[in-house]
């Protein structure tokens, strides 16, 4: 059986690499685990994933932290805004198959901006909350 943070992190990556509009923005399917050393901007990745036992009621339930770094290639907001914007319209409330997993609730908590720390371009955070369940 398959871990269900993993199991979750495949769908995402999945969702994203599959969404027409999303892959125009980034100029490719972008979307990784782990950015490859040499990938041009924009693209996304995941920055932070955290999982916790949330027994609710006798079942085998988790509870997912992610945060998803949305990278632009430009100085402004409007493009990393613009990316964030996609990923939550795609991923909040979603209803995405999980091997071996049901997921109960994926839901878009905060999205952030900042600048690259020694680069001019900005990026995106999204943080995400959802809750698997062990089928």
């Amino acid at each position: 059986m398959s871990d269900p943070l993993l199991a979750l992190q495949g769908a995402i990556v999945a969702t994203l690499n599959g969404d027409a509009a999303l892959v125009a923005l980034l100029g490719g399917e972008k979307t990784f685990e782990h950015a490859p050393p040499g990938t041009t901007h924009p693209w996304i990745a995941f920055e932070e994933m955290r999982s916790t036992t949330a027994d609710v009621s006798g079942y085998a339930t988790r509870e997912h932290r992610i945060a998803l770094l949305c990278v632009s290639r430009q100085p402004g907001t409007r493009e990393a805004l613009a990316i964030a914007s996609r990923v939550q319209a795609l991923l909040h409330d979603a209803t995405l198959p999980l091997d071996g997993h049901r997921l109960i609730n994926l839901a878009v908590s905060s999205v952030d901006i900042m600048r690259a720390a020694r680069e001019p371009l900005r990026k995106a955070r999204v943080s995400l909350r959802a809750v698997t369940e062990t089928i």
